[in-house]
């Protein structure tokens, strides 16, 4: 909103919208900053599209303002108790010349910095009056007693930002091991992308879900493709903001048929045409093993109904909003239709066809349309392994195409996360999209159990490596040492416990760590949202409603041994 202020960790920022003229801001003692806009100028300022922007002006619209903080506060679910509820009250000039002697308040006047008024391109400076009371027999207003506030996990509440996402804590001096720059000072990452690895029950996929909620309540959109039904629970939909889709039952969200849209240096916008239909045809090729002539009769089909449909399928086609693409239906029936190999080749993809995967309500939905939102998409009801690696590469071929046409980025906007990353790593293009994504603010988290299942050009631009345990099985932990260059014993591997792991990267040199996983973070949040302490039976009441029904105490004891939380005449706190 200012840059003028660096806010830290509980910093409050007070908003408020009222018939004012001119945006100001400014810093008021043991309160925090604030921010005055003008009714009509809301849009102004929160006019970009993170959740927590999103999150306010649907508040505003709602017209959930406090007039009252001391009575209203309890009932706005998304700001956390406090034990102090400061109450104030907004008087006119003309009622303050009106008052007792007795009852004048002290008038303290802060300069603020200036402003842009955006209806001029003068600079606004503002003063603002903070009215403080001196009645000195007279306590700070408190809030009714609440222990405890139900715990809201959303990607409204928090404000972490990037290098704020916790991986977990240093196994020897518990200091917090943060992503991506854990040291002041040092450079940026080469890029975002990230290797994770472990045998199974190790701990990956609850890391991974960790990471991926932390980075969400940070802003970053992401999308998980889906294999095992690891991510699709409504309660961590829910909590990352993110939507699922379950392709076996609504089709795969968008046409993987419209090329990508570019930008021309002129300004004016294309198609590229032919080299989204080479770079379908070949993911689908490598996906169902067609041979090079089968390959050639699907891109024929491809420009075929391209043709049918009045679109020239050669090079590039200008930006015109009234083309209509086809679909891989029309290429389904175009198959079908045809002559003997063409029969052949329908065959092949049959299974592509007979899920009814590509519905008509996405016929005009392009990848462009579903890409800058958060998505779960689940495929993990379709038994077909190709169907399911089919989906996936088509994916990354339409985010790389998309992101050819946008302008560079250097902060981390978007991630993707493929848990079972050996499916789409035998592909040329995934490995060109992995190694291109970082201009564009890009990361790519992929998970495997095995680290053979990684081919050495991926290795390379993967700058951050999470190793959990392999239940001491001495090739991999041979594999290991090589991968990470690892001087230590290998009984550092080989012992490496549920959670445990070896982060490698420029700011982490094998450190091992012991990471914040799923569980522990919910349970983590909800004694994070209590003032002064919780009981066992609450957590549990609390942890039920968002999924985790098991093993409270031993998780709430990890909490403690990681010094995240403590427990003191059974009631449960942050640590200092």
């Amino acid at each position: 909103i200012n840059s003028d202020y660096e806010f830290r960790l509980n910093d409050s920022l007070l908003i408020c919208v009222d018939e004012t003229q001119n945006i100001s801001s400014g810093f008021v003692q043991e309160a925090g900053s604030y921010i005055k806009i003008p009714k009509n100028k809301i849009n102004e300022v929160f006019d970009c599209e993170s959740h927590m922007n999103k999150k306010f002006t649907s508040i505003f619209t709602q017209e959930l303002i406090c007039s009252d903080t001391s009575q209203s506060l309890e009932s706005l679910s998304y700001v956390h108790q406090k034990k102090l509820v400061f109450k104030t009250a907004e008087k006119s000039q003309t009622d303050i010349s009106k008052d007792s002697d007795n009852d004048k308040p002290v008038q303290k006047v802060i300069d603020t910095k200036p402003i842009d008024n955006n209806d001029a391109d003068t600079k606004v400076e503002a003063k603002v009056i903070i009215e403080v009371k001196e009645d000195n027999d007279q306590p700070l207003e408190t809030a009714d007693v609440i222990n405890v506030k139900p715990a809201i996990i959303s990607p409204s509440d928090s404000s972490t930002s990037n290098n704020e996402v916790v991986f977990g804590k240093d196994n020897r001096n518990r200091k917090s091991i943060y992503y991506p720059k854990g040291r002041p000072g040092s450079s940026p990452l080469p890029n975002y992308n990230i290797m994770v690895t472990g045998s199974s029950g190790k701990g990956k996929t609850q890391f991974i879900k960790s990471f991926i909620y932390q980075q969400a309540i940070s802003g970053t959109s992401f999308t998980v493709i889906d294999f095992k039904n690891d991510y699709s629970d409504k309660y961590f939909c829910k909590m990352c903001n993110a939507e699922k889709i379950e392709v076996k039952f609504d089709g795969i969200p968008y046409n993987p048929l419209i090329p990508r849209l570019g930008k021309r240096d002129n300004g004016g916008q294309f198609y590229d045409v032919s080299e989204h239909i080479n770079a379908i045809c070949a993911v689908l090729g490598t996906t169902f093993g067609l041979g090079i002539q089968q390959e050639a009769d699907l891109k024929k089909a491809v420009r075929k109904v391209y043709k049918l449909q009045g679109i020239n399928p050669r090079g590039i086609l200008n930006y015109d909003e009234t083309i209509v693409f086809p679909s891989f239906n029309d290429v389904g029936e175009y198959l079908e239709e045809g002559d003997k190999e063409l029969e052949k080749l329908y065959n092949r993809l049959d299974p592509l066809f007979d899920l009814n995967l590509f519905r008509d309500k996405y016929k005009s939905v392009g990848f462009i349309d579903i890409i800058e939102n958060s998505n779960i998409i689940k495929v993990s009801d379709i038994q077909n392994d190709k169907i399911k690696n089919a989906i996936a590469k088509m994916i990354i071929v339409s985010a790389h195409g998309y992101y050819l046409g946008m302008d560079h980025s250097y902060s981390l906007n978007k991630l993707f996360v493929f848990d079972e990353a050996h499916r789409i790593l035998d592909s040329n293009f995934v490995e060109k999209f992995i190694r291109e994504c970082r201009s564009f603010g890009v990361g790519l988290l992929l998970s495997s159990q095995q680290p053979d299942d990684f081919p050495e050009n991926v290795l390379g631009q993967l700058a951050t490596k999470v190793i959990h345990g392999n239940d001491g099985d001495a090739r991999l932990t041979r594999k290991i040492k090589s991968l990470i260059s690892f001087k230590g014993e290998d009984r550092v591997i080989n012992n490496l416990e549920t959670f445990d792991a070896i982060v490698n990267s420029q700011d982490y040199d094998n450190w091992k760590i012991d990471t914040l996983a799923w569980p522990q973070l919910i349970l983590l949040k909800i004694v994070e949202n209590a003032t002064d302490g919780i009981t066992l039976k609450y957590v549990i009441k609390e942890s039920k409603e968002k999924g985790i029904n098991k093993d409270w105490e031993h998780y709430l004891q990890m909490l403690i041994d990681k010094n995240y939380i403590t427990l003191s005449n059974s009631l449960y706190n942050l640590s200092e």
